[in-house]
């Protein structure tokens, strides 16, 4: 089991959020991207880690998981 450590909120990570969110609509252009978890909420601390969430038609969900894979944003498909 990973242990994470607890960190103090940054306001560098809605700036890191767009540069990813960014990179992924070049890749699935039609998805609807958000920013979740700890670090989408000023000032709240924890694990420090931009938690992205992709939204996509359900007919393409699998054509966007291979996209993902492609281009190693994600290992596989589980």
């Amino acid at each position: 089991m990973k242990i994470y450590k607890y960190r103090k909120y940054k306001r560098k990570f809605p700036k890191l959020f767009k540069k990813e969110k960014s990179k992924l609509l070049k890749i699935i252009p039609n998805s609807n991207i958000k920013h979740i978890g700890s670090t989408s909420v000023p000032h709240l601390g924890g694990k420090g880690i931009i938690d992205i969430i992709i939204g996509v038609k359900k007919n393409e969900i699998i054509n966007s998981a291979k996209l993902l894979i492609k281009n190693k944003i994600i290992k596989q498909l589980i």
